[in-house]
């Protein structure tokens, strides 16, 4: 695979984790709908705001972060033998990332958002705290990272076990073509000489069943090594 299909591959697959986190939370936000319905009196029913609201500003903007998850996992994967330090580096990217976030969504929010009279005193900065934590935005980071760190992470776990059994088929091919090369080696002209001149002094005492056995063992022995 080329590089650039690989980029290609990954592409698509950051993509399809990402609609099936959308498809998450609508289902979530349906559900909350559902729940309004029947436990609130005189609930009044709009799924279609805080879809449109997650959608434009915590789930669209991850088209631009998730490739960041997907440099890390490639170049820090999280192993067996080596995991405290990528486990310390997504957490430390999981982090910056949800500032950033926080921070675009409010300077957004302030600039270009329906607001009232009171939210508009504020500093643009000021809304990320309310977007990150009165809003769910930090738990919605944290399962939306989560998903793709792990994903990806399993996919190099994938990878990494593909590569063992290819590496274990090659030893093993290597391994047969030793014990081939050794018997080779045991073919050489002076054992023929000398099985040839056997079989000779065994036709010549018509001894023909021993003859015929050690004519069939060479014959083995050299099937073995063709």
């Amino acid at each position: 695979m080329t590089p650039h299909s690989s980029r290609a591959v990954t592409a698509w697959h950051l993509a399809f984790l990402l609609l099936c986190i959308w498809l998450g939370v609508v289902l979530f936000v349906l559900l909350r709908q559902a729940s309004g319905l029947l436990t609130e009196r005189e609930f009044n029913p709009n799924p279609w705001q805080p879809i449109r609201f997650i959608t434009v500003y915590f789930w669209l903007p991850w088209f631009l972060l998730a490739p960041i998850v997907a440099w890390l996992a490639k170049r820090l994967p999280i192993r067996p033998e080596r995991w405290l330090w990528p486990i310390c580096a997504n957490a430390l990217a999981f982090l910056a990332i949800s500032v950033v976030h926080a921070l675009g969504i409010a300077y957004g929010y302030y600039y270009f958002g329906d607001m009232d009279a009171a939210m508009s005193t504020y500093e643009p900065w000021q809304h990320s705290g309310h977007f990150l934590f009165g809003d769910n935005m930090f738990l919605f980071e944290v399962i939306t990272y989560a998903v793709l760190a792990a994903n990806l992470n399993m996919g190099n776990f994938h990878q990494i076990l593909r590569q063992q059994e290819i590496d274990a088929a090659r030893l093993r091919e290597t391994l047969t073509e030793l014990k081939l090369q050794t018997l080779r080696m045991q073919i050489n002209p002076h054992f023929l000489f000398n099985s040839l001149n056997a079989i000779t002094v065994l036709v010549q005492k018509n001894d023909t069943g021993r003859a015929v056995e050690a004519i069939n063992r060479i014959a083995s022995l050299s099937s073995r090594c063709g």
